[in-house]
């Protein structure tokens, strides 16, 4: 009997500890992100704020643009093509906050473009606080 009781103790920790730890995040935690500026300086060619910018369009394909055209586009954000000679980067594509600076530099892979995705939402709830 005494080996019931130890199960249940155990079994009662093991599942207690983590929903009392869960409630009480929910109750005094606050989740705060902030996508840091890349650049000190405002992106200088007239670009449209926010979007996300083209730098090349070697090895972007039909599949990452309609990816981001589903997942990451609703409100005032735009995709434009920029010229190499007004932004410098090795990246292909470049994330523009409302104030015209970069916070987000990507690449063409799937992780990229998951990344690209999520912090495109993390800025337009930023943006709406």
């Amino acid at each position: 009997m005494a080996s019931n009781r130890y199960k249940f103790l155990l079994l009662t920790i093991l599942i207690g500890v983590p929903v009392i730890w869960y409630l009480f995040l929910q109750s005094f935690g606050k989740n705060e992100f902030l996508l840091p500026r890349i650049s000190e300086q405002p992106v200088s060619c007239e670009v449209p704020k926010p979007g996300i910018l083209i730098l090349s369009t070697d090895g972007l394909s039909p599949n990452h643009i309609s990816r981001l055209k589903q997942n990451a586009f609703t409100g005032d954000l735009t995709i434009d093509t920029i010229s190499t000679d007004c932004f410098i980067s090795e990246s292909e594509l470049i994330l523009v906050d409302l104030g015209g600076y970069v916070v987000g530099e990507y690449d063409y892979s799937t992780k990229e473009i998951d990344r690209l995705i999520i912090e495109v939402e993390l800025m337009k709830k930023i943006e709406d606080e």
